[in-house]
C-alpha cells in the first residue's frame, strides 16, 4: 500500500489543480488559514517530496505524516470551492500508513537495517490493511446508497440528464 499511494500522490492531478485554485481565486482560505499561491506551491514541494520519501521506503511514518498535513492544507481549500476534487480517502489512508508499519519489506531502510527475525506480529500488518479495506469499501458503498435511495438513478432520469450535459459541452 506505501508504494501504490506514493505513486498516487506523485502524479496525482488534484495536487497540481490546488495549486491552480489557489492561484485563481484571492479568497481562498481554509479554516481561517490563508492559502496564497506561494504557500500552495510549498505545500506541493513538501507533499510531493515527502509522498517520494514514503515510496521509497525512507522513515515512511514521517513521510506519511507530512503527506497527510500537507495535503489537509493543500486540498482542503478546494473542498470548499463548487467542485471539490474527491481525494479525502487518500488523505486517511495516508494517515493510515503515518501510524503502521509499511517499511519491512521493499524499502530502503529494510535494505540499511541489521537482519532481524521476521516479525511475528500479524496484528500490525493485518488491522492496517483491514482499516484501508474499509475506508476503500466505505468510499464505494455511501455513494451507491444515495444512487439506490434516489429516484432520479434508479429510473435513469439522471443518466440521460448527463448524456445530455455531455453534449451540450460538444
Amino acid at each position: 500500500m506505501r508504494i501504490v499511494l506514493g505513486l498516487v500522490w506523485l502524479t496525482l492531478a488534484e495536487v497540481h489543480g490546488a495549486v491552480a485554485y489557489a492561484h485563481s481565486t484571492d479568497a481562498a482560505t481554509l479554516f481561517g488559514l490563508p492559502l496564497p499561491p506561494l504557500a500552495a506551491e510549498l505545500a506541493r514541494a513538501v507533499l510531493l517530496g515527502a509522498a517520494a520519501l514514503g515510496l521509497a521506503g525512507m522513515r515512511p511514518r514521517t513521510a506519511f505524516a507530512v503527506v497527510t498535513i500537507a495535503a489537509l492544507y493543500l486540498l482542503g481549500a478546494p473542498q470548499l470551492g463548487d467542485q471539490p476534487p474527491h481525494t479525502h480517502h487518500l488523505v486517511w489512508l495516508s494517515a493510515l500508513l503515518a501510524v503502521s508499519p509499511s517499511a519491512d519489506a521493499w524499502s530502503l531502510a529494510a535494505l540499511r537495517a541489521p537482519v532481524a527475525p521476521a516479525r511475528v506480529d500479524a496484528l500490525a500488518y493485518g488491522v492496517p490493511t483491514l482499516i484501508a479495506r474499509t475506508l476503500i469499501g466505505l468510499v464505494y458503498f455511501f455513494p451507491g446508497l444515495w444512487k439506490l435511495m434516489s429516484d432520479d438513478w434508479t429510473s435513469g432520469v439522471a443518466l440521460s440528464e448527463h448524456v445530455l450535459w455531455k453534449q451540450a459541452l460538444n
